[in-house]
């Protein structure tokens, strides 16, 4: 499965597929997991728990703020997310399917 990161200023999307995501989080393991930061560096458990907390506040208030109302313009909204579809069927479709796929998963969503 694919996640989308919509880019709201541009027409741009970043897609990262889940080999991706699952080389990077079995390196993180490997890594963190070879270091042992908790007991190598004598840090408490409970730092790490509230050093997390306080990062996926951050990141959370980061994609609050990001985000973009799209009520006011239902056709550019649409126009959105036909890109948003696109960019992801494009390495998935052969270009000569990849217009009516994308219209389709478009009146799906709506």
């Amino acid at each position: 499965m694919d996640t989308i990161l919509g880019i709201s200023e541009g027409d741009a999307s970043l897609i990262q597929t889940s080999d991706v995501s699952t080389i990077l989080k079995t390196s993180l393991l490997n890594y963190y997991g070879k270091q042992n930061l908790s007991f190598q560096k004598r840090i408490h458990p409970q730092i790490i728990i509230v050093g997390w907390r306080d990062a996926t506040n951050e990141a959370r208030q980061a994609l609050l703020n990001s985000a973009v109302d799209h009520d006011s313009d239902e056709d550019k909204f649409c126009q959105y997310l036909m890109t948003m579809a696109g960019t992801t069927l494009s390495s998935k479709l052969h270009t000569h399917h990849k217009d009516h796929f994308t219209k389709l998963a478009v009146e799906a969503v709506l």
